[in-house]
């Protein structure tokens, strides 16, 4: 079994129940720790819909945060969450958030490292 991502009519990943559940829980978390929405849906029927308006400020956020910190751990656990919300952001046709030169150099070889590792 498998959950559909939605972006509007579009789908922007179909991963397994139990991945589509850990994603959703992460990103429940980490709104939850930085006091912002995500713009990601229950999972109802298999099918969680992303609304791309308030995700897309939700990642510029986790952006954000993880720019200010230094703290390896807090980088480490958002890293694998970022990653994989950029893969989504980029099928959803979202602009990435501006970034100085080398932050988005790095971002975007994360990004093509997680669409390597995900199928539709």
């Amino acid at each position: 079994m498998s959950a559909t991502f939605l972006v509007g009519d579009v789908v922007v990943w179909s991963p397994s129940n139990q991945v589509a559940r850990l994603f959703v829980g992460q990103a429940e978390t980490i709104a939850a720790t930085f006091g912002a929405p995500s713009g990601i849906g229950d999972i109802v029927e298999d099918e969680c819909e992303i609304d791309p308006a308030v995700f897309g400020k939700f990642l510029t956020e986790v952006l954000h945060q993880y720019q200010a910190t230094a703290h390896p751990i807090l980088r480490s656990l958002l890293i694998g969450f970022v990653g994989t919300a950029l893969v989504l952001a980029d099928r959803a046709g979202l602009a990435l958030p501006e970034l100085p030169p080398d932050q988005l150099a790095a971002w975007t070889a994360v990004r093509q490292e997680q669409t390597r590792w995900m199928s539709r």
